[in-house]
């Protein structure tokens, strides 16, 4: 788990929001609040990948070992407080599979949740305190996944 102070240059975009929690059974249905407020942050960094090829025609592709290809590599991670010192509690890869969108079903009792579901399988249900918010949020995350591609 990172710090959050120790993610700073990379950080794209940050908000406070709702996280959805779901209920691992019934009798703590009733007990348990299902959201809870938490600071999302988008990072993305270069990522340099040794090896990549360096000149392509339409015949060849040369590999040269000594150069490498910068390549762009997304997170969001979830924080408790928007305190430097605060660990992650949950990250999220984004990767060219990753997949978000404003679901039409009513989640928690609230509509026009924003889900994520990440390249490594995990996801994340949030949400925004306003639909502009949500939408400049899914806007981020898709360029984060084009840019992947």
């Amino acid at each position: 788990p990172a710090p959050q102070s120790s993610l700073g240059p990379w950080i794209q975009r940050s908000s406070r929001v709702a996280k959805h929690y779901p209920p691992v059974s019934l009798f703590r249905f009733a007990l348990a609040k299902q959201w809870k407020s938490r600071i999302l942050v988008l990072t993305s960094s270069p990522l340099t990948i040794p090896g990549s090829p360096t000149h392509t025609t339409s015949f060849t592709s040369q590999t040269n070992s000594s150069s490498s290809l910068s390549q762009n590599v997304a997170h969001l991670h979830l924080f408790k407080s928007d305190h430097s010192g605060e660990r992650e509690l949950e990250r999220v890869e984004i990767g060219a599979e990753t997949v978000v969108y404003v679901s039409q079903d009513e989640i928690g009792g609230r509509r026009g949740i924003v889900r994520v579901g990440g390249s490594d399988a995990a996801e994340m249900t949030l949400s925004m305190a306003s639909q502009t918010e949500a939408q400049d949020w899914i806007a981020a995350i898709k360029h984060a996944v084009l840019s992947e591609r």
